[in-house]
């Protein structure tokens, strides 16, 4: 599945109105077909020190999708987030000032609110994979591969559809149930 950007040069608190994001597509996948319009939900910023001279160490921060700032309302906090006009954080990345790994966290009632004004939808897919090393007798361990979506309502509401499985055993056909 298509991520979103990785950008390397610019300063986070001028995301995404600076020329450096302005000129990176962000959310044109012409190798991919949907039925519909996709757009990553994140990106991600590289800002590593030797484009910023005021920074001691590199920070890697995930960042809400150009499209998400559409109602000019969002403006760096000058931590680790965007906040709207009065201060309030909406989307924040704990992992620049805690540990932990990097991550695009939202208030969901704000994130439900903003995607409805903006007519856009929230889709998750997982997708994965696992690999047993060895043999089964004389033959290589089978791989079993797993996929699953969910969508977030206008509502609120998340659906979940089931999880399915593949596998390498020949005695297996199409998805089933892990």
């Amino acid at each position: 599945m298509p991520a979103g950007a990785t950008f390397t040069h610019g300063f986070a608190g001028e995301y995404p109105w600076a020329t450096t994001y302005s000129l990176e597509q962000q959310d044109s996948y012409s190798e991919y077909e949907f039925p519909c319009q996709f757009v990553p939900v994140c990106s991600h910023i590289a800002a590593e020190w030797e484009y910023d001279a005021s920074l001691t160490n590199n920070i890697h921060i995930k960042v809400p999708a150009r499209q998400l700032f559409a109602l000019n309302d969002l403006w760096w906090n000058g931590r680790n987030g965007f906040a709207s006009p009065d201060g309030e954080t909406l989307f924040q990345d704990p992992s620049v000032t805690e540990r932990g790994p990097a991550a695009l966290i939202a208030d969901a009632d704000t994130l439900v609110s903003r995607l409805n004004k903006l007519g856009y939808q929230l889709i998750w897919t997982l997708l994965g994979e696992k690999v047993v090393v060895g043999r089964l007798g004389d033959r290589a361990m089978p791989r079993r591969t797993f996929s699953q979506v969910a969508r977030l309502h206008r509502s609120g509401r998340l659906q979940v559809a089931e999880l399915a499985c593949f596998s390498d055993y020949n005695d297996s056909v199409g998805p089933r149930h892990c």
